[in-house]
């Protein structure tokens, strides 16, 4: 039992710091409105698989694997979209989880513009 509760503390400890480095990277900024941008560093996404790491460490290995859903509103190509599978909104997220949210969320858009 010991192993286990010490797996499961150096889990929480990587979860923790990975959360904390995206914290550091991600910035909110001004487009259109106060605080309607969320910018993400050059030196986090510049190597990808270092941010797929830190991300699927926060959220699980489902980070970008499974579209949600997403339906086209309006003619200016608005989507509506549902949640990504590893989030469950009705329970305690941290801000790390959210902020990946909408991060995941804006790469299916684009993709699905896109293609």
């Amino acid at each position: 039992m010991e192993f286990r509760s010490a797996d499961k503390a150096d889990e929480r400890i990587d979860v923790i710091s990975s959360e904390i480095e995206l914290l550091e990277h991600v910035r909110f900024t001004e487009t259109c409105e106060e605080l309607d941008t969320l910018t993400v560093s050059v030196d986090l996404v510049k190597d990808p698989e270092r941010f797929q790491k830190v991300c699927a460490t926060i959220v699980g290995t489902n980070f970008l694997r499974i579209p949600p859903t997403m339906n086209e509103l309006t003619p200016t190509g608005s989507f509506k979209t549902g949640y990504p599978v590893w989030l469950q909104p009705g329970k305690f997220n941290s801000l790390a989880k959210w902020l990946i949210l909408f991060i995941e969320r804006a790469i299916w858009v684009n993709f699905s513009a896109h293609v």
